[in-house]
């Protein structure tokens, strides 16, 4: 049952969220300036540390603009949970958000690892010919961090859903979008190997609900 939710606090936790359409663009146009497409994700590794390293500063503002867009999404997801918890759904919102927060935490832990490993052993083979032994396993658990991010930001979409077609705020079609998009996302970390092309899935539901929310 909705209890009481202020629409402006609504609208500015849609605008919050919302960021995450100019901040992806601008993440999205750092990596193709800087020639970080498909060649390079899907390249071998030797290539990918040459190109990082005539790359440098595109492979950091890169990163950097895609920390800034989850960043925003974050906050807007907090505001959010508040204002969802506020409409009686104290529970599923609580359980959305500590899942979030919990893939946000392991996916900025990963991209620095990312950033960094990628950046010294790009340095270390410029300057010996060789790659470092333990960029590897490195890189591996970073792939890993972003599977964690994708389960645990999709699952906490479906908790978000359901309380949503439960109170009927902000929407019950945002909420049937970000159940729908949530299992999705989930079940494409089974069924996509390429995990790569999946982080920016869940960028998605933001713009859902910051549309849902702009117009309480």
């Amino acid at each position: 049952m909705l209890l009481s939710v202020d629409a402006g606090q609504a609208h500015l936790a849609g605008i919050a969220l919302l960021l995450v359409v100019p901040l992806g663009a601008a993440a999205a146009v750092a990596l193709a300036l800087g020639g970080y497409g498909a060649s390079f994700w899907y390249g071998e590794r030797d290539r990918k540390l040459d190109h990082i390293a005539a790359h440098r500063r595109a492979w950091r503002w890169m990163h950097g603009a895609w920390v800034a867009t989850v960043a925003a999404a974050t906050a807007g997801f907090a505001a959010f949970a508040a204002l969802l918890a506020r409409a009686g759904e104290e529970a599923l919102a609580g359980v959305g958000l500590g899942l979030v927060l919990l893939g946000v935490l392991g996916w900025l832990v990963g991209v620095f690892v990312q950033v960094a490993a990628g950046d010294v052993a790009a340095q270390a083979r410029r300057a010996t010919g060789a790659t470092p032994d333990w960029l590897e396993p490195l890189w591996a658990a970073v792939g890993w961090a972003e599977v964690a991010y994708i389960v645990c930001t999709g699952i906490g979409y479906v908790a978000w859903g359901a309380a949503i077609l439960d109170s009927g705020f902000p929407a019950d079609w945002a909420g049937s979008v970000a159940v729908v998009l949530g299992g999705a996302s989930v079940a494409a970390v089974a069924l996509v190997p390429a995990r790569a092309t999946i982080p920016e899935v869940p960028l998605v539901v933001p713009i859902v609900l910051g549309i849902a929310l702009v117009l309480v």
